[in-house]
């Protein structure tokens, strides 16, 4: 007998690796001196047990003891995503007055940060009112004591050389608190960032902990984490390149406490890399069936092949290489060719699973880090310098009158300086790209319906090409004053083939201004959508090139150049390049301005009114010569320039475009000036005074002027003030007085609060002056506001006018959440412009922001809606969200007003949606619905639109996985059905996964889609008023494992396609396919396998059944090589997509991976 230390291991087996040799000892027990000087030991969790002395593995007990604690500690030296979110620890957004608000900032990337702040903005979210030093992770804020005033906090935090991160702008609200407080998402899971400008490298490095006792406290890397009520803990740092100490300490509440230390390295040099290559040589036999289409299309003898690789690595610690490439299946002397080249439908074969099963039942994410619609990606990246080829998105210039959006495969550079100037931008920075596209862009503009659904103008897009982005206009001088980019998945989804974009909200296509005075020009919101496409039969051979270049001279003084060109075989042709500079004082001070030159002429763009069912080309300018546009900004904080001891921000633009100006946006078909002037100005903490002023003018004479004042005071705790004055003069060649004109009113409001819970508030507004066609709108009114308690309050209103009698009654409420809002019915006059304090008046619902009516129900309304007014002239949204518990979830909006369409008639319109959704225990649904209905008075724009939307997913339990999903969207016109544009697609899908074990999978698929397309939607064809078509793809695939040495496999798929040339007749010609595959997989020997195969195919309308075999003997040369030789026996593929003829004949195929 021998033994272990004098001490015996019974019932344990040892796999020892020497060189290529295991060894297996089973219940072991061997004398201490008979292994001592054979070279080798044992160790059992790093512990010295037999052989020759070594030191213990230090790092494997700790391990063993961090196991043992239920922590796991892991590193990833590829991983080095940054996060930063930031929060109030007592996850409240409304705070009582005059309390401290404690934020804490959540960041992995701590070794960066030099320091940060928390920064509080007002409500416009254009004067910072404070700045709050971070010390540690936290800060504090006390609020100000001013009641139901609105704020906003980010977070920015600075590295060494000053350059800064900052946080998404997030409300919180000062009042009393009331209701339930509202706790925040684990902040270490959201990443908040909303600008990032510091350059992190390294890798992560992830501490889990879970069952911890009550009251315990964990400290990783010297920081404190939160530990949950389940005694768990996260938490996640990135850490340069180098060796680490990663110290981990439990403390419980008695006291008592446990440490570990781990070390850990992050290499300067890590690589991830993964490749496969396949080659088959075969000879082909085709039968009758086969005619050559071209020559030497079906040679006898072929050879094709397919080589594709993954590659990531770190190199030097701050330098990583992404690199990918696929040459695709092809014939062999093809697979190389055109590497450079682009395929436009080769991002969607890569990046969409769901186009063969939509779950596999694995609960697996793909994430694609190396798009691109070629067959080779690169991307070298040092901190935020990168040059790459692949798919990427330009964006350049620091103006605003160019915005070269596109998403092209090619080259891009963009390069910056380590240095930073004082507001955190590079020193210096330059960005280039140049691609030879093949596809053309297009901008399709569509104004908000009130609903989601969007009908793009083309069908077939280029997959990932979108850039989506809400733009609000201002509606005196049709300036952009807003744009928000969407973001796809979250904000919206988008069918590239139908051309379709549902959008995760409605989106309303106005809207109105509040205050003393209102502006009687309502901003209009527009959905732009900008994308690529291929025109059918053409060869595009389109050139796109372009560039921006800045740098700063000292701290206050920044130019820049920009330029871009397009070409394309169609003969359209826009260059542009201009010049830039700011000089600035500080954030709030500075003078900028913009010189552009364009020539030739863009593509021109298209909009459509109704939700895209029908378009309208805008006109495109003359490409003869070239044009101007010139851009001015100047702004001042002139408080803060002279002695600080008061508030006043005033500023002023000018832009002047000429005629034939052309951009891949904009199109300028006559001089245009546009100009817009502001002032603001704070009079202490109780007031503010506010100036704005806009003009537009162009070269027909067309004008458009609206000038506004507003003062508000608090004249002391219990009366507060505000007056109004807006004067707005128009005028249009050739038209009426009702068109050409000009009128002046004031307003003003006056309350008092000094009774208990009651606020008593009376208000006025007359029209001082009105040139002949405008009508007087004079009114006087008084109302009060009741505070029932527990943050209800109950409001009447009622006033009489020139133009009529109006009354209103709401029911409001205010909540711990931040929720703030009122809610009720108002009766008034149909007028086409008012300047009440409270809103713009109209005839229905009312409502204002947000609002959690209770516990279990959210009220949500965009400007207001009209219900029982005879013209219907102001659009307005209308939303409440129900959830009645934590399972269920009920939403529903309405919307209603005109639209003016200089294109066309004018249209009423009214729209209503709901949704519902369900989650619980592994079971998630939701469905939602829209109805829109249009009306104008000549009835060529009458039409109903219905929308529906589900989707299910079911965990059946760890096995089985479900997940189906439908869309619908059904549009009729009373002109004639063959304007009519229906959408319908449903998709079921299911996956039997087993955890235990892996004998048996099954994957099974369902498909439906009806598509017809809008009247003015492009077809793939080239065409408009395309045909129905529908069809329906069922497909189901299992594998079982008999024994360990053979696997049986079955596949059964059904294509029915159906196509109707008339779009009015159901007169569908259909095809249907049916195919079915039988396959075993049986290991001979060891490293040799057998592969048979069985194939029917029918095809129902001709009764023609093909049959064929394929038998397959291949040998594993090493582990990752193997050779086969095979005979297919059969004339056809299992490919429903593309049924051939010529796949009959012996073939010798190649596969190998690294």
């Amino acid at each position: 007998m021998m033994s272990l230390s004098h001490k015996s291991l019974r019932h344990r087996t040892l796999t020892l690796l020497l060189g290529t040799a295991i060894a297996s000892l089973t219940a072991l027990t061997v004398a201490q001196p008979a292994l001592a000087g054979v070279g080798f030991s044992i160790l059992v969790d790093g512990e010295h047990v037999a052989g020759d002395p070594v030191p213990g593995d230090a790092v494997r007990r700790t391990d063993v003891d961090l196991a043992r604690a239920e922590i796991q500690v892991t590193y990833d030296g590829l991983v080095s995503t940054p996060r930063l979110a930031v929060g109030p620890t007592h996850g409240l957004r409304r705070v009582e007055l005059g309390a401290s608000i404690p934020f804490r900032i959540e960041a992995n990337y701590w070794r960066w940060i030099e320091r940060a702040e928390i920064r509080i903005l007002d409500q416009s979210m254009n004067q910072v009112l404070a700045v709050v030093p971070v010390e540690g992770d936290r800060a504090s804020w006390a609020l100000p004591n001013l009641d139901n005033a609105t704020y906003y906090y980010v977070a920015r935090v600075y590295d060494r050389n000053g350059r800064f991160d900052e946080t998404v702008p997030q409300e919180i609200y000062a009042g009393t608190e009331t209701g339930k407080s509202v706790g925040l998402q684990a902040l270490w899971e959201q990443d908040q960032t909303a600008s990032r400008a510091i350059s992190v490298h390294g890798g992560s490095v992830t501490v889990h902990g879970k069952a911890m006792r009550p009251g315990s406290t964990a400290y990783v890397l010297g920081e404190a984490v939160e530990v949950d009520a389940n005694g768990a803990f996260v938490i996640q740092r990135i850490l340069p390149s180098g060796d680490h100490a990663v110290d981990v300490t439990v403390e419980g509440a008695d006291g008592k406490s446990v440490a570990f230390n781990r070390d850990i390295n992050i290499p300067d040099s890590e690589w991830f890399y993964v490749g496969m290559a396949d080659l088959t040589l075969g000879t082909r036999w085709g039968d009758g069936k086969v005619v050559d289409a071209k020559p030497e299309e079906f040679d006898a003898i072929y050879s094709k092949g397919r080589a594709a690789f993954y590659l990531r690595g770190k190199i030097r610690g701050d330098v990583l290489l992404t690199a990918a490439g696929d040459t695709g299946e092809g014939p062999l002397s093809e697979m190389f060719s055109g590497v450079l080249s682009k395929d436009p439908q080769a991002l969607l074969r890569r990046i969409d699973p769901s186009q063969y099963y939509p779950v596999y039942g694995d609960d697996s994410v793909m994430v694609d880090d190396a798009p691109t619609s070629g067959k080779l990606y690169v991307r070298l990246e040092r901190g935020n310098n990168h040059v790459l080829w692949g798919n990427f998105r330009t964006e350049i210039g620091n103006g605003t009158m160019l915005r070269s959006q596109r998403s092209l495969y090619g080259a891009s550079l963009h390069v910056e300086t380590d240095g930073a100037v004082a507001n955190g931008a590079p020193q210096a920075e330059a960005t280039l790209y140049a691609a030879q596209p093949r596809t053309l862009p297009a901008q399709d503009t569509l104004r908000g319906t009130g609903g989601s659904a969007y009908v793009l103008r083309r069908q077939d897009l280029v997959p990932g090409s979108e850039i989506i982005s809400v733009e609000t206009r201002n509606g005196v001088t049709g300036l952009v004053t807003d744009t928000r980019r969407l973001r796809a998945g979250v904000d919206y989804t988008i069918n590239y083939m139908q051309g379709l974009v549902i959008l995760a909200q409605p989106l309303s296509g106005t809207i109105h201004s509040s205050g003393a005075v209102s502006s009687s020009e309502p901003d209009i919101v527009d959905l732009v959508v900008q994308y690529e496409f291929q025109p059918a039969g053409t060869d595009t051979r389109e050139y796109a090139y372009g560039g921006s270049a800045s740098s700063w001279i000292g701290e206050n003084l920044r130019v820049g150049v920009v330029g871009m060109s397009e070409t394309n075989s169609k003969a359209d042709e826009v260059t542009v390049v201009g010049v830039n500079a700011r000089l600035q004082a500080d954030e709030k001070t500075f003078i900028e301005g913009e010189v552009l030159r364009s020539e030739g002429q863009g593509q021109g763009g298209w909009l459509s009114t109704d939700g895209g069912f029908t378009y309208v080309q805008q006109p495109r300018v003359n490409a003869a010569g070239g044009a101007y546009a010139y851009r001015a900004t100047a702004q001042a904080d002139l408080g803060s320039l002279l002695d600080a001891s008061f508030d006043l921000v005033a500023g002023v633009t000018l832009e002047q475009r000429q005629a034939g100006f052309s951009t891949l946006e904009s199109q300028v078909l006559t001089d245009t000036l546009s100009a817009t002037a502001y002032a603001s100005l704070g009079l202490g903490e109780a007031g503010r005074f506010d100036l704005k002023a806009n003009h537009t003018e162009n070269a027909t004479g067309a004008l458009r002027t609206e000038v506004s004042a507003e003062l508000g005071y608090v004249l002391d705790e219990d009366w507060t003030v505000s007056v109004g004055v807006l004067h707005r003069n128009t005028f249009r060649p050739g038209g009426t007085d009702e068109n050409n004109g000009n009128r002046t009113d004031v307003g003003a409001r006056v309350s008092y609060s000094a009774l208990e819970d009651v606020t008593l508030y009376g208000f006025g507004q007359a029209t001082i002056n009105h040139s002949a066609g405008y009508q007087r709108n004079d009114r006087v009114g008084a109302g009060l506001e009741w505070s029932i308690g527990d943050g209800w309050s109950i409001g009447v209103e009622g006033s009489a006018g020139t133009t009529g009698p109006q009354a209103n009654a709401m029911l409001s409420h205010a909540d711990s959440a931040g929720n703030r809002s009122y809610l009720g019915l108002r009766m008034s006059p149909d007028i086409a412009d008012s300047f009440l304090l409270r809103s713009t008046p109209a005839n229905g619902v009312v409502t204002g922001t947000e609002r959690r009516i209770s516990d279990v129900a959210k009220v949500n309304a965009e400007n207001i809606y009209d219900v029982f007014g005879a013209k219907h002239s102001l659009t307005g949204l209308y939303g409440i969200t129900v959830t009645p518990d934590s399972r269920w979830t009920v939403t529903a909006t309405y919307e209603t007003g005109s639209i003016t369409d200089p294109n066309a008639s004018d249209f009423s319109r009214h729209a209503v949606s709901g949704g519902l959704a369900y989650s619980h225990e592994g079971i998630e649904w939701s469905g939602r619905g829209e109805g829109r209905f249009e009306e104008s008075s000549d009835h060529t724009r009458d039409r109903t639109t219905l929308l529906g939307q589900s989707g299910l997913s079911v965990k059946v339990d760890d096995n089985w996985r479900m997940l189906g999903g439908a869309s619908m969207l059904l549009s009729q016109s009373n002109q004639n059905t063959i304007l009519d544009g229906d959408y319908v697609e449903v998709s079921l899908g299911a996956a039997y996964r087993p955890v235990d074990n892996d004998r048996f999978n099954a994957l099974i698929r369902y498909n439906y889609l009806y598509d017809l397309p809008g009247p003015d939607q492009v077809s793939v064809g080239g065409t408009t008023l395309g045909p129905a078509q529908r069809s329906h793809i069922f497909s189901v695939d299992a594998n079982y494992d008999l024994t360990p040495q053979l696997t049986v496999g079955v596949k059964y798929g059904l294509r029915v396609g159906e196509v109707s040339d008339s779009r009015a007749v159901d007169d569908f010609a259909a095809s249907t396919v049916h195919l079915g595959i039988l396959r075993a997989d049986l290991e001979v020997f060891e490293d040799w396998r057998l592969l048979l195969e069985g194939r029917g195919l029918l095809h129902a309308q001709t009764e023609v059944l093909d049959l064929g075999a394929l038998a397959m003997i291949s040998y594993d040369i090493s582990d990752t090589v193997r050779l086969g030789l095979g005979y297919n026996f059969g004339q056809f593929s299992d490919d429903l997509r593309r049924v051939r003829y010529d796949d009959h004949g012996l073939f010798l195929n190649f596969a190998a991976r690294f």
